[in-house]
């Protein structure tokens, strides 16, 4: 068991200090980023789409590190 331990404790500090850039990542996207883009071109749907998903199961992620 303290193998399985170990790779818990392992993965829930490289969330802890990988978390903060990701939030910083995701925020200035959606507040910089998209919001440019869609006065150079039209996005596809499916790239909100994938956003919505990709956050959604990074969200499940940190649920899993806080318990």
């Amino acid at each position: 068991m303290p193998a399985r331990h170990s790779n818990r404790v392992t993965m829930a500090r490289l969330h802890c200090t990988l978390s903060p850039a990701r939030a910083r990542h995701s925020h200035n996207e959606d507040a910089k980023f998209i919001p440019f883009m869609n006065t150079r071109c039209k996005l596809p749907a499916k790239l909100e789409k994938d956003h919505e998903w990709l956050v959604a199961h990074m969200d499940k992620i940190a649920a899993t590190f806080a318990a």
